[in-house]
């Protein structure tokens, strides 16, 4: 059920978390990360670009999203991250049943974010949603116990909600245990799972989209 990693300006991610996490997790990436005053954005489906797109990007505080679909289809529109309005991306790993099915082809995430931030974008300023309690209240209403989000505004702030994220020694956190392997445990699971209602109709007319 995918993967979230946030890692500081600077802060390396080692690569058997990179590399481990491809594996389990094959279906796009992205990374949003702030630089010189800007925020930036990229997603593919290419999974062979991505080490080389983060490291790039080392030097930068960084959120990163891979996937592993469980619904909608296999395509660059449901790769995170989302874009909420202006200046402001979003990523999710978990499951909302509550979005599942309402339109096919997109991931329940997608769904969540069509339905729900893009219409307060549209009515509050991006900018001051991070600020704002409510909003971060109103989304660890909806993280519950069982969802991870990770989002990054215009100003270079990031908010993480959810229960149980993981501070690994190098610094990195990780949004869960299972996505991912160190080499220093015993057991490794390379089990790959494309479950609920997920298709795959082959790559979107761009593979990769860059702002």
């Amino acid at each position: 059920m995918c993967l979230i990693i946030h890692a500081g300006k600077n802060q390396p991610i080692p690569e058997f978390i990179i590399n481990s996490a491809k594996e389990r997790n094959r279906d796009g990436w992205g990374v949003v990360w702030f630089a010189n005053g800007k925020l930036h954005m990229k997603k593919s489906l290419l999974m062979d670009k991505l080490n080389p797109a983060l490291a790039k990007v080392e030097a930068y505080e960084r959120i990163i999203h891979l996937r592993m679909n469980t619904h909608g289809l296999t395509s660059l529109d449901n790769c995170h991250p989302f874009r909420v309005g202006d200046g402001l991306y979003f990523m999710h790993n978990g499951m909302m049943s509550e979005f599942d099915m309402v339109k096919g082809d997109m991931s329940d995430t997608a769904q969540f974010v069509s339905s729900i931030l893009n219409p307060l974008a549209r009515e509050i300023d991006p900018s001051t949603l991070l600020s704002a309690y409510w909003f971060r209240n109103m989304l660890e209403k909806y993280a519950g116990l069982g969802q991870k989000f990770a989002l990054m505004d215009s100003e270079g702030r990031v908010h993480r909600s959810g229960t149980g994220w993981i501070k690994h020694e190098s610094g990195v956190f990780l949004s869960n245990s299972y996505a991912w392997s160190d080499p220093k445990k015993s057991y490794v699971s390379t089990s790959y799972y494309g479950g609920g209602n997920a298709r795959y109709l082959g790559p979107a007319k761009s593979a990769d989209i860059e702002v």
